[in-house]
């Protein structure tokens, strides 16, 4: 039925079978004026490529949390490593400093072997304030904690056993708690990491990969500073890798991805001193994305930037250990010496020699299984053999066949540097130049200690994925 008008009134008129076929050819073809078919088509798209960003967006909420669900699921489980007593007791930094103030947390010499003041200059400040913190919240009191130093190396397990040092199993507990959180929350950066090289395919691999590394697994879950090194050193190295994708970009590096790096590398380094093997890294990473290839001039008016980061980030390492706080050149002076004296004590001639040194910077890190202790004596101890065989045997104990998959990074890293040399990718050579100055940096390391060697895995796993990226993209 429609309408018509004539002269002042209107009529119904039902239309003609003839009248609505002779409209419909002469409308033309395409006609929008009734059906407003191209605005519909635009929102349906915006409204697809929103479902598809939010779906993405769920499926890497449910793998993130599926990666740290792994991590707390299988802490109760790692064997027991006598360093646990030793840093669990170093929580009661955090007690003194809530009773006496900040102050009385500052060292002077002479510095006792296992002394606390020893153990201030020789450790990382954020695990044992984390860990005390921790404690405070779970109502456990200093009283609750082992005798000093925590455990005695120069005694035997059963005789630390005897003497108290074994940590009550609630201590224990929240010990693994507060490392297992910071190496929960590692698979972040790790995510961003990845996402700058490759995206969402790369970020499923960087953090996926690393994560489930038994030694990353072991070393991060156990009551030491590994969970927060490797938090705030993968941190530090994702905005260093944000700055550098920028730069590449063409854009102006922003002051809060300085001010960023500064924060994450004073807090890598107060989590443990191996720090410098990210935070060092990480700066040259920028400050190589900041210059142009083949003209060494032009690095040098974009060095301000990267060296005021490094300034910045030993200032607030400063300021998180007040165990320098007393003239802090000379403490830093007795902090080397302390680590060097340690180094030496503990070095029993097995790192002598170019070539066994080199292997290690590949295979400790990759190719290894999880080194359970250092010390040889300590393979005698009661009941370690049964734990061992129960953590590997569990489901939490991470990726298996470290030499197949471990040589299968150590390719895929050899392509990405090659290609990223060979097309002149900034960001790729970048990352070759991260990961060859920090393997020059535990080059000198003559302890064949695994955990050492862990800050190179994010550097090895970085340019395997971008070499992937470069096959595949």
């Amino acid at each position: 039925m429609v309408k018509r008008k004539y002269r002042g009134h209107t009529s119904a008129v039902q239309p003609t079978s003839k009248q609505t076929e002779t409209f419909l050819k002469k409308r033309p073809v395409g006609d929008s004026s009734d059906t407003p078919s191209e605005p519909l088509d635009n929102r349906n798209a915006f409204r697809r490529r929103w479902v598809k960003v939010f779906a993405g967006l769920i499926f890497d909420g449910f793998f993130l949390l599926a990666l740290m669900v792994f991590v707390f699921a299988g802490a109760p489980l790692a064997p027991f490593h006598g360093d646990e007593g030793m840093h669990i007791y170093s929580s009661i930094d955090h007690d003194i400093l809530k009773r006496d103030g900040v102050l009385s947390l500052v060292t002077e010499p002479p510095y006792a072997i296992d002394s606390d003041a020893h153990f201030r200059l020789a450790a990382g400040s954020v695990y044992r304030h984390a860990l005390g913190f921790v404690r405070y919240l779970a109502g456990v009191g200093p009283e609750h904690l082992p005798p000093r130093p925590g455990w005695l190396w120069v005694a035997s397990f059963e005789q630390n056993v005897a003497a108290g040092f074994f940590p009550k199993l609630e201590l224990i507990a929240l010990g693994r708690t507060t490392s297992s959180l910071f190496l929960a929350l590692a698979a972040l950066p790790a995510f961003w990491l990845g996402w700058l090289i490759w995206r969402r395919p790369g970020a499923w691999l960087l953090s996926g990969l690393l994560i489930m590394q038994p030694a990353v697994l072991l070393n991060g879950r156990r009551a030491m500073q590994e969970g927060c090194l490797l938090f705030f050193g993968l941190l530090t190295l994702a905005v260093a890798g944000w700055l550098a994708k920028e730069m590449q970009a063409g854009k102006k590096p922003r002051l809060l991805g300085w001010l960023g790096l500064a924060m994450a590398g004073g807090l890598a380094l107060a989590s443990k001193l191996s720090g410098l093997c990210f935070l060092v890294p990480s700066l040259v990473l920028v400050s190589v994305a900041m210059g142009r290839f083949g003209r060494i001039k032009d690095f040098a008016p974009h060095l301000a930037a990267p060296v005021l980061a490094g300034m910045g980030a030993f200032i607030i390492y400063l300021a998180l250990s007040p165990g320098l706080w007393n003239k802090p050149w000379e403490r830093l002076r007795d902090q080397a010496a302390i680590r060097t004296e340690l180094i030496g004590y503990l070095n029993d001639g097995a790192g002598a020699g170019f070539w066994k040194q080199a292997a290690r910077l590949v295979g400790m890190p990759l190719l290894t299984s999880p080194q359970y202790f250092e010390v040889a004596e300590w393979a005698d101890t009661p009941g370690l053999a049964d734990a061992v065989q129960a953590y590997e045997t569990s489901p939490f104990y991470g990726l298996g066949g470290a030499a197949f998959w471990g040589w299968g990074v150590v390719s895929l890293a050899a392509f990405g540097g090659w290609q990223a040399v060979y097309k002149k990718d900034r960001f790729g050579i970048s990352l070759l130049v991260g990961l060859i100055l920090c393997a020059a940096m535990l080059f000198p390391n003559p302890l064949p200690w695994e955990r050492y060697y862990l800050p190179l895995l994010p550097f090895w796993l970085s340019l395997a994925v971008f070499g992937l990226s470069v096959r595949f993209r």
